[in-house]
């Protein structure tokens, strides 16, 4: 087992703290509904501060890091609705080699909800996505979205859970674990093995997507499976965690954890009950439920190798 930290030193990520403007305040008076006059916008680089703000808004654990990978990623399907020259509410979503799409970061600025602005982005999305035809979507609906999901034809799949681990004194290793193994061909056969177990849990071939979150993370590997840990507003975030045993994500996560200080958050399928068990004798306290859900066709996903998801906003 391996782990290595890139180039931008980990420890330097998970002391950030942000900072950006505020936005100007909504209009409190504002009483019409704003729907069907607002168009969804194609979000830029000069976005990210709004964008950050609304995450602050929501309770949320993403960090500017997030943001621009979002919009290095996507940078034709990250969408908002602007009134009066604020960004009030986003939506992204993220195509895996046009076989499916995952929908993320619905965020409407709290002045602002209950007036269909998340549904309209979702349908500029959907549509996106139909058009170019991705036939299987694919998001992780919190309690409150469940039903409006439902509405727009998503079905449940599958129940998540976010574990937390308080921030606590714990013998964290400060110096980076040595590889076992240093030669660059059997860094490099490592890689594609990982790549290949994330397709299969996955569905997809997303290895765009883990290239880009290898380089703000910390990423721990063994013969037969791969974690990463990465900083977040509120808590590092432990993920993604592809493995083919139970035993091999436990010695993966010791190894994230002895080299990572702070609060950590986990989502983990409900359905890896081992692991869960692992997680809670760790610390870990469950925090909150996730529902993973499909519209169209169902292009399979391998839950029994899926120890940790890389996040709702990307699966």
């Amino acid at each position: 087992m391996t782990c290595q930290r890139p180039l931008i030193a980990i420890c330097n990520l998970l002391r950030t703290k942000l900072s950006f403007p505020p936005q100007r305040p909504a209009n409190k008076a504002m009483n019409r509904p704003l729907g069907s006059e607002l168009h969804p916008s194609i979000l830029g680089q000069d976005h990210i501060p709004a964008a950050l703000e609304l995450c602050r808004f929501a309770g949320w654990n993403q960090t500017k890091q997030d943001w621009q990978r979002f919009l290095r990623l996507n940078p034709k399907s990250c969408f908002g609705l602007f009134h009066d020259q604020n960004c009030i509410a986003t939506c992204i979503s993220t195509e895996y080699a046009r076989q499916q799409a995952w929908i993320g970061m619905m965020l409407v600025h709290p002045e602002y909800r209950r007036q269909g602005l998340a549904k309209r982005l979702l349908n500029h999305c959907l549509s996106r996505l139909d058009e170019q035809g991705i036939a299987c979507v694919r998001l992780d609906a919190t309690p409150a979205g469940l039903q409006v999901y439902q509405g727009l034809g998503f079905v449940p799949e599958f129940v998540l859970s976010r574990w937390r681990l308080p921030e606590q004194t714990r013998d964290v290793s400060r110096t980076n674990p040595k590889p076992r193994n240093t030669r660059k061909s059997s860094e490099e056969t490592s890689y594609r093995k990982h790549l290949e177990l994330d397709k299969l849990a996955f569905g997809s071939d997303r290895s765009e997507l883990l290239a880009d979150l290898a380089g703000d993370s910390l990423i721990c590997s063994a013969d037969n499976g791969f974690g990463m840990m990465r900083a977040g507003h509120l808590a590092n975030y432990l993920g993604p965690l592809t493995a083919k045993s139970p035993g091999v994500a436990k010695d993966v996560v010791s190894r994230l954890l002895d080299a990572t200080p702070g609060a950590i958050f986990w989502d983990i399928p409900d359905s890896q009950m081992e692991t869960t068990q692992f997680a809670h004798s760790l610390g870990f306290q469950k925090d909150r439920s996730l529902t993973r859900m499909r519209r169209g066709k169902n292009v399979p996903q391998d839950v029994n190798l899926m120890y940790g998801i890389s996040g709702p906003s990307t699966g």
